[in-house]
């Protein structure tokens, strides 16, 4: 068996129906070294890379509509913690029980999904003896549980800081 076409076998594909002729028999000699069995062999191997890029990027979007999830309810997280500082700013409340009740007002009137507000701690101190200008600072965390099965972290921990500077000096609780 000769391995290459020799130029006879090229001229008489030629005669036969010119250039295209001659590619047909050129095909059709290299197909004579193309085992059959690679060619179905490949419609399998498409069939697997299809599965294993279907399940990386359904895992890649339920991670992100779960990290989705997770950034919603940080959001009404920091605005309790924002409305607390505030109120800390403006009512120095030295006994912190109506500014950690107003943290946790805010925290149940925001619409948030997947968070609790039952279960959110909440810190609140003061730099100073708590005079004007001094500051108040609210940290609001919570251990958000995560939906998707396939990360190895069940939860993961939302935290929120805020700092205002407090303006008048009320020291009696209200």
């Amino acid at each position: 068996m000769n391995p290459t076409p020799d130029s006879h076998q090229l001229q008489s594909a030629s005669s036969l129906g010119g250039l295209n002729a001659a590619r047909t028999s050129l095909w059709k000699w290299a197909g004579r070294f193309i085992p059959k069995a690679t060619v179905q062999s490949q419609k399998g191997q498409s069939l697997v890379e299809l599965t294993l890029s279907i399940v990386f990027l359904l895992t890649l979007l339920s991670g992100l509509i779960d990290f989705g999830i997770a950034f919603i309810g940080y959001i009404p997280m920091r605005d309790a913690a924002e409305e607390g500082a505030t109120y800390g700013a403006l009512f120095d409340d030295v006994c912190n029980s109506n500014l950690s009740d107003r943290v946790h007002y805010a925290s149940n009137t925001s619409p948030s999904i997947g968070i609790n507000p039952a279960n959110t701690q909440i810190v609140i101190s003061r730099t100073g003896d708590g005079s004007p200008g001094n500051t108040v600072t609210v940290k609001v965390s919570y251990q958000y549980t995560l939906i998707n099965p396939f990360f190895f972290s069940a939860s993961i921990p939302l935290t929120t800081s805020v700092t205002q500077t407090i303006l008048q000096d009320n020291t009696t609780c209200q």
